[in-house]
């Protein structure tokens, strides 16, 4: 039996400005050995970096077909403390609901990792909300 791995971040460029997020989920068998990985991205024209870290979780938990033991690492303690702390939704209800209904079916351990740092897939995320950043027009 694999277990799923999803890997996030936002960035943007000005805050607000135009931001990307990035994810690789990342399907890992039972002796530790990677089955399969999808990086995915996207962007917003006009957003903040708080949003786009939300957004990278939604997008990633929305690739599941079907609800799954799986682990988070996000290098935003805005958004892992906000799941596994309490933290006030003061602003993004919207994404929070989004992200809320996205994790609803699924059993998740939710792991800080520093951003920059060095974390093989922290900085492949990094790279892809910067590059959707590069290819976003405004809309």
């Amino acid at each position: 039996m694999s277990k799923i791995e999803l890997y996030t971040d936002g960035a943007c460029s000005g805050n607000p400005g135009p931001g990307g997020w990035g994810a690789i989920l990342i399907a890992v068998d039972d002796v530790g050995t990677i089955q399969k990985e999808l990086p995915i991205s996207g962007c917003e024209p006009h957003t903040t970096n708080n949003r786009m870290e939300i957004m990278a979780v939604i997008r990633g938990l929305q690739q599941l077909t079907r609800p799954t033991k799986l682990t988070i690492f996000s290098d935003s303690q805005y958004v892992i403390n906000t799941m596994t702390k309490g933290w006030k939704k003061k602003a993004n209800q919207e994404l929070w609901a989004q992200l809320e209904a996205a994790a609803q079916p699924h059993q998740i351990t939710w792991k800080y990792v520093r951003g920059h740092a060095g974390h093989e897939y922290n900085e492949r995320c990094d790279k892809l909300a910067v590059a959707a950043i590069k290819n976003c027009s405004p809309r």
